[in-house]
């Protein structure tokens, strides 16, 4: 594939997101690239994590969900079109960074034969990840796992349909927000998402018993605070120019002060591309474990989620606190208004300088062949 050298870390136990993230934190403190180039997910636990990890535990800037990507003409910086819900944004990052692929980055390439023949003088690197000197103990648990029925037959069905289901989901995901239907809750829960019309899909109760707070960032964003307490919760409103648009550095900056100063114990988001794009780099930085893709809460700690590609439907639990999750909105009731309004709460936050090097360029709504 036209690589120099390479480097194969060897470990006796799988790794999670986290501890991979670690691991290539490690390495990237001692090879200094300007770049890490990195997968969106792996096709087996399907988490969508470590690049999202590794930029927070380097405290660099990350554009995720990449389709395009253009380095300026002193190879200092870069601009990337990312695919997100409803369209394509366009970042602006120093480098070093983190960039993640999507699907339309690039043509795959495979090797050519001479190019496997050259691999062969090529340097390839063994370190033990133990070398390495960093923490790979698991933060999540598969408690059981089992293939989906029926999946081939759901899957064969619904390609006449697909399109339609499609919209039919974004349509759900645009309207007052969901919540898990009602099931045994930590202390505080924090669903979190940023100002505008896509903040609303996901406003309202996330979880019944307990106390749940919702966290609003962005900018003259009182009206919505006040919206979003009428379903029963309490809010904390991070208002500012730094929020104005989402840009995940700084909105990890204000969520993970949320979480200290509520001693908040599971942090909870839809599984939106914004979501997919920011709970990663929160759970980082926290140390926490993270379920993605949640379908079904079992209690405070355990979770249904689908992987391989959702051949698979594994029950997970995570260890310690707190906890991050992401939930996929279609597989919960939508939120209605609650008779007692909640209290809303505004909270100063301001980013450190390394949670600041992200810049919003533009967003084009579009249509696009990014899979639902």
């Amino acid at each position: 594939m036209g690589a120099d050298r390479a480097i194969l870390v060897l470990s006796e136990q799988a790794l999670e997101p986290l501890a991979v993230a670690r691991v290539i934190q490690k390495l990237a403190e001692t090879e200094k690239p300007d770049l890490l180039l990195m997968g969106k997910q792996a096709i087996d636990d399907d988490s969508n994590c470590v690049g999202q990890m590794v930029a927070e535990l380097l405290e660099w800037p990350q554009a995720t969900f990449a389709s395009k990507l253009e380095l300026a003409a002193d190879q200092k910086s870069a601009k990337v079109t990312r695919e997100v819900d409803g369209g394509l944004e366009t970042l602006a990052i120093p480098l070093p960074a983190v960039v993640t692929a999507d699907l339309r980055l690039n043509e795959p390439r495979y090797a050519s034969l001479p190019g496997i023949m050259k691999a062969r003088k090529k340097e390839l690197k063994e370190i033990p990840v133990a070398d390495l000197g960093v923490d790979v103990a698991p933060r999540l648990k598969i408690r059981s796992s089992r293939r989906r029925p029926n999946v081939r037959a759901a899957a064969k069905s619904s390609r006449s349909r697909s399109s339609s289901r499609c919209c039919t989901a974004k349509r759900r995901s645009s309207e007052h927000g969901h919540r898990p239907r009602r099931r045994r809750a930590p202390a505080r829960q924090v669903p979190e998402d940023h100002a505008g019309e896509r903040r609303r899909r996901q406003a309202g109760r996330v979880a019944r018993g307990g106390k749940c707070l919702a966290a609003v960032l962005g900018q003259g964003i009182d009206a919505l605070a006040s919206e979003l307490a009428e379903y029963g919760v309490d809010v904390v409103a991070v208002d500012g120019a730094p929020f104005a648009h989402y840009l995940a550095d700084a909105y990890t900056a204000a969520i993970v002060e949320i979480v200290k100063q509520k001693g908040v114990e599971t942090v909870i988001a839809a599984a939106t591309a914004m979501g997919k794009d920011l709970l990663p780099r929160i759970a980082a930085h926290l140390g926490a474990g993270m379920a993605s893709d949640v379908t079904a809460i079992v209690d405070a700690k355990t979770f249904k989620r689908p992987m391989y590609a959702g051949n698979a439907l594994a029950t997970v639990e995570i260890e310690g606190t707190p906890a991050v999750v992401s939930v996929r909105v279609t597989a919960f009731d939508a939120a209605t208004k609650d008779a007692q309004k909640g209290s809303v709460e505004k909270l100063a936050v301001t980013p450190d300088a390394t949670h600041t090097r992200m810049q919003f360029v533009e967003f084009a709504e579009t249509k696009s062949d990014r899979p639902c």
